[in-house]
């Protein structure tokens, strides 16, 4: 009803006051209507495609130069030249999209400006295009009998499409197209391998874009009587994209606010005053509301809606902070609800330690994460910060190196004030943190990473270099590939490649998180024993670690997280007595969910010997052959030969760098092969786009289960979907047609089955970008379900998460491949569950097949040891699962 009044409200201010003004402030008032029209199509483009554009001027000046020829010469009203104009700027807009097909960003922003300065010095310059009319061209009646000569008519005409147009778009935004545009801003690779065909997308972002802009060209040519290049400035199109960044770029709402705003007062104000809100009033939106406008409105409106849902007692999930959520849905099971849990949060006591921190509240974007939290850190020894996913350990590592924005509570390193340092100021006092998995800088090389790590050390040359060379000795592969961008690294070399670079400093201090995070076992090994080498010679560390088989073997003592509240502390070996705490949260339900359990989970004996229902069929479902792929000379995949029979699980292990997450790329079609072939179920997939293997068929979950960070968890299961969607294009999602209509109401009943199946009922209005790593995993099978693939490829589905998760996914792997009859090919560096789950194991090094069969075999393979395993139990045995051969 609230929403119903509101809209109504602005209709009527919108439609109403302007009838009060003079000619010349309602001719105004027309021009900043049409405008935000213009902001509309950059919000399309920029806001939901990520398409960069500042030539919407450009699109605009076709719609009016197109608008003014037919009006003159085929005497038509505004009506038709709304339709014909559109048309000729979408057209136009679809020629400049073909860049986008392999140019995004910064490339496509100075191609659409191109654009845009050679259309108005040239291309549709009337000095140049003789074609397009340059006298007065009267407005027509519409219809036939609706005289257009008045100013306030126009206004009214403009104002009612502009309308239309606002509720049009907004319905296409809830449609399958609006999704699978945003989700192609988010994760283009995510999008393309539940079936969306990407570069089509990208097209049909232009082609909206480009009809609105050619729509508000066509007004602005009406509202004038005529066609003026100067109206259709680059300037003027830089304006329009400001106003709608101000506004907010992703918000229709924002758009409108922004445009009204910044175009308004430039029209209606004079001198200084005019440039004051697109001058000063942007910076000072931007510093405040880096989302702009529509930002303030939404935390109004959710601000309210708590106040209401507070008084009323109502518990909104969606409205609070995720640490509440789990108390609401997760925990499908009754063995599981009737857990105990711990009494609540552990309080110090005692002197403080060397490290202190007492009652620390920290709060992102006025979400609070950590709450009241204690800790005391003993000199020259090893902490582990164990925890369920979205515990808020990173966010306690951070706020001790001064990254975390601390809203209470004191920091402090013996007499040192932590919370009066700024960041750059907390290395100089011998603390340094390792980022978990984002602790590189991609665009530099692996020297160039080190030399900006030995930055303390700049006025010490020579010691920077024997830093430097230090670092490069314990980790031989960054040696080997000294001089390649960091980016070019597999996962696991860019974390030896940070923790090189924290070592580097030789800290006081140490912060780890994520140790060992996508690291092959003799890696976490040598690793582990630098850690020790580090403690012994006086370092205090703190590790962030999920697996607490792997902290366990390192840590003194150990703090035990949950949603923002220290529920342990004490000596390691003790939390293993503590069962309520250290046990699955997140994936326990989509394991129950999918029909499986713990005693289902056992290595396989014999190929087609498989516990369970399934049972692996005589016919190959994946095939791959001689594949092989190079990048600089360097053989990434080289001949290699593998196929997954029907219902097969197959294990792809191998050291950092061997290749299998290129190999995925190349069987997925996110990478060309240089030579081999690709056959799924006995169809060759070797020339066919990623979307193309999706749709028929081939599933990939990726390593960091990112998916769609600004879609909503509802958002995202149904874009999953889109392998079985058909019949719903932009005009049926915003017209809202019986097609569309009918697409939505299945599409909105399978969500509603996995999300109740699924147990993520409280997450379903959440941003996936919120959500901790759990809970994506979560959403991501649920995803996988969604799409029905009949080979699944998962790389790496432990990573990131903890190692009661890590234990709750095995069985749930068992029932992925029952539910969907599926065969599954699986990255995996946790020994332990790959080997209880796989039919058959993989080895992979320097993109060659080491060796394959049964895991025993292939685990006491003796390349496979000394490249890839080690001899450390905790490291194979990150989570327990029986595991054979390995004793």
């Amino acid at each position: 009803v609230l929403r119903i009044v509101g809209v109504l409200t602005v209709i009527a201010v919108g439609a109403l006051v302007p009838l009060t003004f003079g000619e010349s402030n309602v001719l105004r008032a027309s021009t900043v209507v049409a405008l935000v029209l213009l902001g509309l199509s950059v919000v399309v483009l920029t806001g939901w495609t990520g398409e960069v554009t500042l030539g919407q001027m450009s699109f605009a000046a076709t719609g009016a130069a197109v608008s003014a020829y037919a009006t003159l010469h085929w005497r038509f009203d505004l009506t038709l030249c709304l339709l014909v104009g559109g048309a000729a700027a979408a057209v136009v807009a679809v020629i400049v999209a073909l860049p986008t097909l392999r140019w995004q960003g910064i490339f496509l922003a100075v191609t659409t400006l191109a654009f845009a300065l050679a259309s108005i010095n040239y291309l549709l310059n009337p000095t140049v295009a003789t074609w397009i009319p340059t006298e007065d061209v009267l407005r027509r009646p519409l219809f036939g009998s609706i005289g257009m000569e008045s100013r306030w008519v126009m206004y009214e005409v403009a104002f009612v499409v502009v309308a239309l147009s606002f509720a049009l778009v907004a319905g296409v935004r809830r449609s399958r197209v609006g999704r699978i545009l945003r989700a192609v801003r988010d994760n283009p690779a995510a999008a393309q391998s539940y079936g969306v065909r990407v570069p089509l997308a990208r097209v049909t972002a232009f082609a909206l874009s480009g009809f609105l802009a050619g729509m508000a060209g066509t007004l602005l040519f009406s509202i004038n009587e005529r066609y003026e290049v100067a109206v259709f400035s680059a300037t003027e199109g830089l304006n329009v994209f400001i106003a709608a960044v101000v506004g907010g770029v992703g918000s229709l709402l924002g758009a409108v606010a922004g445009v009204v705003l910044l175009d308004g007062a430039r029209g209606f104000l004079s001198g200084p005053a005019g440039l004051l809100p697109s001058a000063v009033g942007v910076l000072v939106i931007l510093l405040v509301l880096p989302g702009g406008l529509a930002d303030l409105l939404y935390r109004l409106r959710d601000a309210a809606l708590r106040r209401f849902a507070s008084a009323k007692g109502i518990e909104v999930p969606s409205l609070v902070a995720d640490r509440r959520v789990p108390d609401v849905v997760i925990g499908s099971s009754d063995e599981q609800t009737d857990t105990a849990r711990p009494a609540g949060p552990v309080r110090a006591d005692g002197d403080a330690g060397w490290l202190s921190v007492r009652g620390l509240d920290v709060a992102y974007d006025r979400v609070q994460v950590l709450f009241d939290v204690d800790v005391d850190i003993e000199k020259g020894k090893i902490t582990a910060l164990l925890g369920t996913n979205g515990a808020g350990k990173s966010t306690l590592l951070k706020a001790i190196g001064g990254v975390a924005p601390v809203t209470k509570g004191t920091l402090r390193l013996g007499e040192l004030d932590l919370h009066r340092l700024r960041p750059e100021q907390v290395p100089h006092h011998g603390i340094v943190q390792m980022p978990g998995g984002h602790g590189v800088f991609p665009s530099l090389t692996v020297d160039e990473n080190l030399r900006v790590a030995a930055w303390l050390f700049r006025h010490d040359r020579a010691g920077a270099k024997a830093r430097i060379d230090s670092a490069r000795s314990k980790f031989p592969i960054l040696e080997r590939r000294r001089h390649d961008p960091a980016a070019d690294l597999s996962g696991g070399q860019q974390q030896q490649l940070a923790l090189a670079m924290a070592l580097l400093a030789e800290p006081d201090l140490l912060l780890v998180d994520e140790l060992s995070l996508g690291l092959a076992p003799v890696v976490v090994e040598e690793l582990l024993q630098e850690l020790r080498c580090l403690r012994d010679r006086g370092t205090t560390i703190v590790v962030v670690e999920q697996s607490v088989n792997v902290a366990l073997t390192i840590a003194d003592h150990a703090y035990f997280m949950e949603k923002g509240e220290i529920r342990f502390s004490g000596a390691a070996d003790d939390l293993l007595a503590q069962p309520e705490l250290v046990r699955s949260v997140y994936l326990q339900g989509a394991k129950e969910a999918l029909g499986t359990s713990p005693a289902r989970v056992a290595v396989r004996d014999e190929p087609g010997e498989v516990n369970g229902p399934a049972r692996i069929g005589s016919n190959v479902a994946l095939s791959v052959d001689g594949l092989s792929v190079s990048f600089g000379g360097i053989a990434a995949v080289d001949g290699v030969d593998l196929s997954v029979a029907d219902g097969e699980i197959v294990g792809l292990i191998g050291p950092n760098g061997a290749g299998k997450t290129t190999l995925f790329d190349l069987i997925s079609g996110f990478t060309a092969a240089d030579a081999g072939r690709v056959t799924l179920h006995g169809h060759d997939l070797t020339g066919t786009a990623p979307s193309g293997r999706a749709r028929a068929g081939l599933g990939r979950s990726f390593q960091d289960a990112r998916l769609f960070g600004g879609l909503t968890v509802t958002e995202t299961i149904s874009l999953a979907l889109e392998r079985w969607i058909e019949g719903d294009d932009v005009l049926t999602g915003a017209f809202r047609l019986p097609a569309a209509v009918g697409a939505e109401r299945d599409i909105s009943e399978r969500v509603d089955e996995l999300i109740e199946l699924f147990g993520l009922g409280a997450f379903r209005s959440k941003l996936v970008g919120d959500l901790s790593t759990g809970s994506r995993r979560m959403v991501d099978l649920a995803c996988v379900v969604a799409h029905q693939p009949t080979v699944l490829l998962l790389d790496e589905p432990t990573s990131g998460i903890a190692q009661r998760e890590a234990e709750a996914l095995g069985p749930l792997l068992l029932g992925l491949r029952d539910r969907l009859s599926a065969s599954l090919l699986v990255i995996e560096h946790d020994i332990s569950l790959i080997s209880s789950v796989s039919d058959r194991l993989v080895a992979l090094d320097q993109g060659r097949v080491v060796t394959e069969g049964k895991p025993a075999t292939v685990l006491e393979h003796p390349e496979v040891v000394a490249s890839y395993l080690g001899t450390g139990d905790a490291t194979l045995k990150r989570s327990d699962h029986e595991l054979e051969g390995m004793s």
